[in-house]
C-alpha cells in the first residue's frame, strides 16, 4: 500500500496544494451531507409558496444530529421531460436564481456548505450559446455563472468518475476555488488489499485516472460494503481528501457508518432517494449524531490540527488483538512531536458479538513513571499512578477510561451500552395517495375488467400505491369495477385555454413561465395580462400549464383531472387489455401517433386530431405520444409527483446521435405511466405537459363510485 501510494502520487506529481487555498478547508470537517431534493417540502412549502430553510435543517439536527453540506438536487428525474437543460430547469425554481442566491445565504449563516449536481451527460437538451464544442456544451460557463450567482461552494459530477479540470481552474481564477465531488470517484481496497492488482493493475495500466486528484478534494464512496470494511483509496492517498459514504438503498445503515468511522471520511446522509422516503431509523440517526460529534472535534482542533486529516493515518492496525470482530485504524496527532508521545485516536469498530472485552495491545512512553496496560476478561486496565498515567478517552461514549488497580473500567467500543440499542423504526409508507378535484366528452363505461398499469422510472425501487393497494408497488394489476365518466374527447386545445382566460379572467399566482409560447402583453384597465397564441394552434393541446393551471381550468367547467386508471380506460385498455388505443400491436409513427422528434429542440405538439387513426374504441383521441397528460396526484410527507400518461414527440438528443438514458423515460402504452415530481408553478410548467378534463356521470348512466375495503386475510378490495 506504501507503495501504491507513492507510485501514484508520482505518476501524476502530485503535491496536495488544492488543500492549501483558504476556501476549501471546509471540505475536511463536511462530515454529513445529504443529498436534498429542492423539492422536498420540508425544504420547500407549497402551501406558503416559500423556502424553508429552518425547518429542514431543524429535522435533521433532531433526528441525526445535524450536517455539515448539502447537495442540492433539482433536475434528474424530470430533466428530459422537455428541452430545458439542468441549468434551465435550476433557474425555473420558485423565485430563480435570487431566490436561490438567499437561500444558500442562508444556509451559510448556519454553517452549511452547499453544491450543485453536475450532469455531463446532459447533451441532448437546450444548447447554450456558449458551447462551442459537443463535448463542452458550455456547461464549465454555465456552471461558473450558476455557481457566482448562487454563492455555491462545489459541484458534484452526477455518475462521473472524475470532471474536467476546467472547472477547477477557472473558479480559482475567479478567486473562490470550489470543491469537486464526483459521484463515482470513491474507490477501496481490502483490508489486506490486492497489491499485485492494485499497483501493476491500476496505477500502472490507469494512471490518466488519477490526475483529477489534482484538483478534486472530494468524492462519494459508492463501495461494496463487506462486514468487513475496506480501505478508503483516496483517503489512504492524501488523508485529507473527503470522501461521502453512499448506499442509498439500504436500511439499516451500521455497515457504512463503520465504513466511514474507520476510515476517518463522512457520510451521504441521503433519504429521499429520487422521490422515495427511505428514512435514517431512529438507531442510525444517533449512531450519526455521535459520529458527527466526535468526527466534528476530531476533524478540526482550535489549531487547526486534525487527527482524522494525520498523513500518519494507519488502517487496520497491527494493535488491535482481536482484528476480525474489533478492528481498528489510529490516527496520529498531526505534529510528529505529539504523536512521538503517543497523542493519537482509535477509531474502532464492533463486528462481534460480544459488546466489551479486550480489544488493542497500545504501546507508550510516558515521561516517567511506569505503568502497564492488561486485558483481562472484559476489562481494559490501566496500573499507574494517575501523575504519570496516559490518560484515555472513550469519544464515542463520552467518558474518561480512569486508570486504577481497585476499579477496572468496561471498555465498550459499541457506545450504546452492553450492546442495547433502540429498535429500528419501520421505514415510513413511502407514497400516500391523496384525492383531488378536476370537460364535456365521451361516456365510458366500465363493469369489472382487468387492467394493468407499470410505472416506467429508470431508478430502482417502488412506484406508487393505488387505493386497493396494500403498499407501493411498481407493477399495479387489478380488476376494477369503474364508475362511468365523461372524458374529452381531445387534450384541452389552446383556443379552449384562451376561452377560459377570457371567460374567467384567470390570474396564475405565479406567471412565470405560464403560457411560454404565447406572446404576453399588458392590459390597461385590466388586472390580468393578456396572453396571445401562436398563430395556426387553435387545435394544437394547451402546455406549459401547472397542476394548479390545469385544476383550475377543469373546476372552472365542473370537471376534474382523470384518475390513472380512468385515462387508461379511456384508451380501451379494459376492452381486450389492448395495449394501445389502436390494438395490441404499437402502430405506425405519423398515422397513429405524431413523429417523434430528437434534438436539442422541441418542435411543438401536432394538432390533436391530426392522427385520427390513433383514437380509441370509446372514440377519445390523441392518447398516445403528442403531449404528456397529468393523471393523479401522489404526495407523502416529502415528495409530491403527478402520473403522466402518454408520452410526447419530444426526445432530447445530441448532434452525435447520443440521448442518455437519464432523461425522463417516455412511457407510449396505455399500461405505462411515469411519474412527475412537482414542486411549484414555474417548475412544472413544461411544452411537453398537456391535460384533458373527466366528469362523473350521473347516476342514470348506470354508474356506481369506487369503493375499497379492507380484505379480513389482508390486503384490499375496490369495486
Amino acid at each position: 500500500m506504501l507503495q501504491w501510494r507513492a507510485d501514484c502520487r508520482a505518476s501524476i506529481r502530485y503535491n496536495g496544494s488544492l488543500f492549501e487555498y483558504a476556501g476549501l478547508r471546509w471540505v475536511q470537517t463536511s462530515f454529513m451531507q445529504p443529498q436534498a431534493h429542492v423539492f422536498d417540502r420540508f425544504l420547500y412549502n407549497d402551501t406558503t409558496h416559500t423556502y424553508t430553510i429552518d425547518r429542514f435543517l431543524a429535522d435533521l439536527q433532531s433526528r441525526y444530529g445535524g450536517i455539515d453540506s448539502v447537495l442540492l438536487w433539482p433536475t434528474y428525474p424530470n430533466i428530459g421531460m422537455d428541452d430545458r437543460n439542468q441549468f434551465d430547469m435550476i433557474a425555473s425554481l420558485p423565485g430563480g436564481l435570487a431566490k436561490l442566491r438567499q437561500l444558500i445565504d442562508q444556509l451559510h449563516e448556519r454553517g452549511v456548505r452547499v453544491l450543485w449536481p453536475l450532469k455531463p451527460w446532459d447533451l441532448g437538451t437546450r444548447r447554450s450559446p456558449d458551447a462551442s464544442r459537443q463535448t463542452d456544451s458550455g456547461h464549465t460557463t454555465q456552471m461558473a455563472a450558476l455557481l457566482d450567482a448562487t454563492g455555491a461552494d462545489g459541484i458534484n459530477g452526477d455518475t462521473f468518475n472524475w470532471v474536467s479540470e476546467d472547472y477547477f481552474t477557472q473558479s480559482v481564477a475567479r478567486g473562490r476555488p470550489i470543491a469537486i465531488e464526483p459521484e463515482g470517484g470513491g474507490n477501496a481496497f481490502g483490508q489486506k488489499a490486492e497489491l499485485k492488482g492494485v499497483h501493476d493493475g491500476y496505477v500502472a495500466s490507469d494512471r490518466a485516472l488519477h490526475d483529477w486528484l489534482n484538483y478534486q478534494t472530494m468524492s462519494w464512496g459508492y463501495w461494496s460494503y463487506p462486514p468487513m470494511p475496506m480501505v478508503d483509496r483516496w483517503k489512504w492517498f492524501d488523508t485529507r481528501h473527503m470522501t461521502h459514504v453512499c448506499d442509498r438503498w439500504r436500511r439499516h445503515r451500521n455497515v457504512n457508518l463503520q465504513a466511514a468511522w474507520i476510515n476517518g471520511v463522512g457520510y451521504e446522509t441521503w433519504e429521499n432517494v429520487w422521490g422515495l422516503w427511505n428514512g435514517i431509523s431512529q438507531r442510525d440517526g444517533e449512531a450519526i449524531r455521535r459520529l458527527r460529534t466526535v468526527m466534528t472535534f476530531l476533524g478540526g482542533g482550535a489549531d487547526g490540527s486534525s487527527y482524522l486529516a494525520s498523513p500518519q493515518f494507519v488502517p487496520f492496525v497491527p494493535a488491535a488483538m482481536r482484528p476480525t470482530e474489533v478492528p481498528a485504524s489510529y490516527f496520529p496527532h498531526p505534529d510528529p512531536t505529539l504523536a512521538a508521545r503517543g497523542d493519537g485516536f482509535y477509531s474502532l469498530i464492533n463486528l462481534g458479538a460480544e459488546a466489551a472485552g479486550d480489544v488493542l495491545a497500545v504501546p507508550f512512553a510516558p515521561p516517567e513513571g511506569s505503568q502497564a496496560m492488561n486485558m483481562d476478561e472484559d476489562m481494559v486496565m490501566v496500573n499507574a499512578p494517575r501523575a504519570t498515567a496516559t490518560r484515555f478517552f472513550d469519544l464515542f461514549g463520552g467518558t474518561e477510561l480512569v486508570p486504577s488497580s481497585i476499579h477496572p473500567v468496561p471498555a465498550e467500543v459499541e457506545g450504546e451500552g452492553e450492546g442495547g440499542g433502540p429498535t429500528d423504526l419501520r421505514v415510513a409508507v413511502l407514497q400516500l395517495r391523496i384525492e383531488r378535484g378536476g370537460f364535456g366528452g365521451v361516456l365510458v363505461t366500465s363493469n369489472s375488467r382487468g387492467l394493468i398499469i407499470e410505472g416506467d422510472q429508470i431508478e430502482d425501487g417502488v412506484d406508487v400505491q393505488f387505493p386497493w393497494e396494500a403498499h407501493p408497488q411498481r407493477q399495479h394489476d387489478a380488476v376494477l369495477s369503474v364508475a362511468g365518466f365523461h372524458i374529452d374527447r381531445y387534450p384541452v386545445t389552446c383556443a379552449q385555454f384562451a376561452t377560459f382566460l377570457i371567460e374567467h379572467r384567470y390570474i396564475p399566482r405565479d406567471a412565470t413561465r405560464f403560457l411560454l409560447n404565447w406572446a404576453r402583453s399588458p392590459s390597461p384597465g385590466l388586472r390580468e395580462d393578456l396572453y396571445t397564441m401562436p398563430a395556426g394552434y387553435e387545435k394544437k393541446p394547451a402546455t406549459y400549464v401547472s397542476l394548479a393551471d390545469a385544476r383550475a381550468y377543469c373546476a372552472a367547467y365542473g370537471k376534474r383531472l382523470p384518475r390513472a386508471w380512468e385515462w387508461s380506460l379511456a384508451g380501451g385498455h379494459g376492452v381486450d387489455g389492448r395495449a394501445y388505443p389502436w390494438g395490441s400491436q404499437a402502430g405506425t409513427e405519423g398515422e397513429h401517433f405524431p413523429v417523434e422528434h430528437r434534438g436539442f429542440a422541441m418542435p411543438g405538439p401536432d394538432d390533436v386530431d391530426a392522427h385520427p387513426a390513433g383514437r380509441s374504441p370509446h372514440g377519445v383521441f390523441d392518447l398516445i405520444g403528442n403531449v404528456w397528460q397529468m393523471t393523479d396526484v401522489f404526495e407523502d410527507e416529502h415528495t409530491r409527483a403527478v402520473l403522466t400518461r402518454g408520452g410526447c414527440n419530444y426526445v432530447p438528443q445530441a448532434e452525435n446521435g447520443f440521448s442518455s438514458t437519464w432523461y425522463f423515460p417516455q412511457a407510449k402504452s396505455l399500461n405505462e405511466h411515469n411519474k412527475y415530481y412537482i414542486m411549484d408553478d414555474a417548475y412544472e410548467r413544461s411544452g411537453t405537459l398537456g391535460f384533458r378534463c373527466v366528469q362523473d356521470a350521473a347516476a342514470e348512466d348506470g354508474s356506481t363510485p369506487l369503493t375499497c375495503w379492507e380484505k379480513p386475510n389482508g390486503g384490499r378490495k375496490c369495486v
